[in-house]
């Protein structure tokens, strides 16, 4: 649940652009949920963490609810709701959930925006997971068959859901690498450091897609990957808000970083759509570029060096033979 942030000004004092707009206890969530879900006891609740978008809470083990953190966020609620009607069908057959709407709250004396009632999806983060070379081909594996299910998703599908299009690329992520270039070489050193400056002295050549755009998560990460600690099983995928029309490649782009290059390939293998001629230079870049640009935003933060280090090192390991 807890994605980047970055530093921004707002009305003349520093804050993070994605900080909550109002304040919320577990107690005053609790006394929302009870006033606007009579079926709900509220006997237990506990806070489960927090993205861009939302705070989310587990009440009596069962519920998950959503508060926005901020008003801009209530916008974008309704559309979301529909188009998880449209996606979880896709992947049930597969098991694997999606936070579906069952019921929505309105403002109350307690939080002052509508907010969201789901049904809990159990488990653990993927990157909270032990990690073998076996658990890892197998979540590759299984997210191969979870994207080729999404994207074989057709407009007619997404009938009136008025989706975006991503357009941004391998061009764009220069031009950010661009712009924190020269704080990355001040931070890093070793390895890391050869690797913004090997970035920097080398403008990526894949052109964008030539492919009609396919629906896309457009936000894969290991955190909005939920999975059976048990099984190792992925059990569920959140976090829908940037849902777009896309470059398949964005939804595979995590994979190097998180899996590292030998599970792409496994990926790649069971993927069941074509890939076009450029995908996997597209796919390198791409990686490549974010997982700077992702570890420019851990130093912002000062949180999750490590992990972000690791993901640069595996974005610039071995790869797939095109």
């Amino acid at each position: 649940y807890m994605c980047e942030a970055r530093s921004v000004s707002h009305q003349g004092s520093p804050r993070h652009r994605w900080e909550a707009d109002r304040t919320l206890t577990a107690d005053q969530a609790l006394q929302a949920v009870r006033d606007q879900f009579r079926d709900v006891a509220g006997y237990t609740i506990e806070f489960v963490g927090h993205g861009w978008e939302y705070d989310v809470y587990r009440v009596d083990a069962e519920w998950a609810f959503r508060f926005p953190r901020r008003r801009e966020v209530v916008s974008q609620m309704a559309l979301e709701a529909a188009l998880l009607t449209r996606v979880a069908p896709t992947l049930r057959d597969l098991r694997v959930g999606v936070p579906e709407v069952e019921g929505t709250g309105t403002a109350t004396a307690f939080f002052p925006y509508p907010f969201s009632r789901h049904r809990f999806l159990p488990g653990k983060p993927a990157d909270q997971v032990p990690s073998t070379a076996e658990s890892r081909a197998s979540l590759a594996t299984q997210l191969a068959v979870i994207l080729s299910r999404l994207h074989a998703l057709a407009m007619p599908d997404m009938a009136q859901i008025p989706l975006a299009t991503e357009r941004e690329g391998c061009a764009e992520y220069f031009g950010e690498l661009e712009t924190i270039v020269h704080d990355l070489e001040r931070w890093e050193t070793g390895d890391i450091l050869d690797h913004v400056r090997h970035c920097r002295g080398s403008r990526p050549a894949a052109p964008p897609s030539p492919s009609k755009p396919r629906f896309i998560h457009n936000d894969l990460c290991p955190d909005h990957l939920i999975v059976n600690p048990a099984t190792g099983g992925i059990v569920g995928v959140l976090d829908w808000t940037d849902a777009a029309w896309g470059d398949p490649v964005l939804d595979f782009v995590i994979v190097p970083c998180w899996l590292g290059w030998a599970a792409t390939e496994r990926a790649l293998e069971h993927y069941e759509h074509h890939v076009d001629d450029d995908f996997y230079h597209r796919l390198r870049d791409s990686s490549r570029l974010l997982s700077l640009i992702w570890l420019h935003e851990a130093h912002l933060r000062q949180a999750d060096l490590l992990k972000h280090r690791t993901w640069v090192r595996r974005a610039f390991g071995e790869e797939p033979e095109p």
